[in-house]
């Protein structure tokens, strides 16, 4: 039997072969890297709280601050609220993000947490609206990039799909005030709050982690591509 017959099934084979090889090696990194983040996410989260601006200080300096426990003081401007539609235990509703006056200086957007469409507007839940100077602990939460089934966000309305902080912040703060925004949100974890409305409470988001499916995926593909070829030149070795 000519070799050369075999020449081309076996340079495409092993080029096949590399690649998803390669793809699979990618794939465990990938793994490796994103499991670090999570635990790193996961010790930020179980901390004990820091100020603000220890944690932005900490931002300036190069760490990841996301998911980091923060204790704010300060007075909420109740009258400048922003409904973010959201789901809770599957029932549709708003986020209620409340700029707060921070005692230390600064403007700081805060996810107070959660009412039902009944509720959405501040009439409907009075006793909620604290007007005295406040103490509350929350977790750092960075702007993110649209995502692409966000629905437009409606300042008009007052009704956002995804967090905008610029477009957030300048619907509510002018001037000075808008200046002083610090650039990121804070999501209250739960806390006693009168009327119990909005309902705080953080749940811990873990980044999406699918890269043991994918390099298996990828891992298998490989073998496929060998099988498929011995099976290949078992046939032509018959034939010849």
């Amino acid at each position: 039997m000519p070799w050369r017959v075999l020449m081309l099934p076996t340079v495409c084979t092993l080029v096949a072969f590399a690649m998803l090889a390669g793809l699979c090696v990618w794939q465990v990194k990938r793994l490796h890297w994103k499991q670090d983040m999570i635990a790193r996410i996961q010790v930020r989260a179980a901390a004990e709280p820091v100020t603000l601006a220890e944690a932005m200080a900490s931002r300036g300096a190069g760490q990841d601050i996301r998911h980091a426990r923060v204790v704010l003081e300060g007075h909420f401007q109740h009258g400048d609220e922003l409904h973010l539609y959201s789901l809770a235990g599957g029932r549709a509703g708003w986020r209620v993000i409340t700029p707060m006056a921070l005692s230390s200086g600064g403007i700081v957007l805060v996810d107070r947490g959660f009412v039902p469409h009944r509720s959405k507007q501040p009439e409907a839940r009075m006793a909620g609206l604290v007007k005295d100077g406040v103490q509350v602990v929350g977790r750092v939460r960075l702007p993110q990039p649209r995502d692409a089934f966000a629905a437009d966000n409606d300042p008009q309305k007052n009704e956002w799909y995804w967090r905008d902080l610029d477009a957030m912040g300048a619907a509510v703060l002018e001037g000075p005030k808008a200046a002083s925004l610090v650039p990121v949100f804070v999501e209250l974890e739960a806390n006693d709050i009168p009327g119990g409305l909005p309902r705080g409470g953080v749940a811990l988001v873990k980044p999406s982690n699918r890269h043991l499916g994918y390099a298996v995926t990828w891992f298998a593909l490989a073998v496929i591509v060998l099988v498929i070829y011995g099976v290949y030149v078992r046939n032509a070795l018959k034939r010849a």
